[in-house]
């Protein structure tokens, strides 16, 4: 990162299937974003950009053709169907 200004950092696992202990998949996550924090920090990067996954909200909303903004969040009341 030296020489970096900003870091986008927009990766993070996510799994066709549940797995079978959650931290197959928060772990990575957090140690991910964690190595990405400490090497900007090293190389006094000025801003860092961390964005989420669709699927923190594009799971139980209808289809719908309309753009999904910073109005749409997660529904954790909503019946969703998943197949593993």
């Amino acid at each position: 990162m030296a020489g970096c200004d900003i870091v986008l950092h927009v990766a993070s696992p996510f799994p066709s299937a549940t797995p079978k202990n959650e931290d197959d998949v928060i772990r990575p996550a957090v140690e991910g974003t964690l190595r990405v924090l400490k090497a900007a920090t090293a190389t006094a990067v000025k801003r860092v950009v961390m964005t989420s996954s669709f699927a923190a909200v594009g799971y139980g909303y209808s289809s719908t053709t309309k753009p999904y903004t910073e109005e749409n969040w997660t529904k954790i009341d909503a019946d969703i169907f998943c197949v593993y």
